[in-house]
């Protein structure tokens, strides 16, 4: 019942169709697929939390959708993962779970990769996404398991105002060592 011809359009011509690097906007349309909050939301972050709502209810472990890792990370496995999922009929929280489980496995590998090539042994986890206590526990048991450092912010939001601080916190060190 949705105007697909005209999203055609757009999508094809670049009319009104920014590409998109957040995660909010990851978990927003998966929400979407699965029918939760698919015309709208009263708030940020509304589908996000149903989503993970979701996984919580699922209880099993799943095996996550076969999406590598790497420094871009291009998401056609995972779409195709859930579109055969919803074809098979599985349940809204298994495929949230294994949205979740993806996303882990992923960001995992991912922040591996990207602190041996710069022999970091400290990672944060911060911005908005990390709200997602299901998110945030895992992917920082999967990081220490491994042997870094995890830090998540207790005493700011984790979110943008987080960022923010950290991005002025490294600005003004920057300055200082130019002194």
């Amino acid at each position: 019942s949705k105007p697909i011809d005209q999203l055609d359009k757009m999508l094809s011509k670049g009319l009104n169709s920014p590409p998109a690097s957040s995660m909010g906007r990851l978990f927003d349309a998966v929400a979407a697929l699965l029918g939760l909050h698919a015309d709208r939301t009263s708030y940020e972050g509304q589908a996000a939390i149903a989503l993970e709502s979701q996984a919580k209810t699922h209880g099993e472990t799943v095996s996550p959708y076969p999406v590598a890792a790497q420094k871009i990370i291009t998401w056609e496995a995972l779409w195709v993962g859930i579109l055969d999922d919803l074809k098979a009929g599985k349940s809204r929280p298994q495929i949230a779970a294994r949205f979740h489980q993806t996303l882990v496995t992923v960001l995992t590998e991912t922040a591996k990769q990207l602190a041996r090539q710069s022999d970091f042994t400290t990672i944060v986890l911060s911005g908005g996404v990390f709200q997602n206590a299901m998110l945030r526990e895992n992917l920082r048991a999967g990081l220490e398991d491994a042997g870094y450092c995890v830090l998540v912010p207790q005493n700011f939001p984790v979110n943008d105002g987080g960022i923010a601080l950290g991005q002025a916190v490294i600005a003004a060190a920057q300055h200082r060592r130019k002194k």
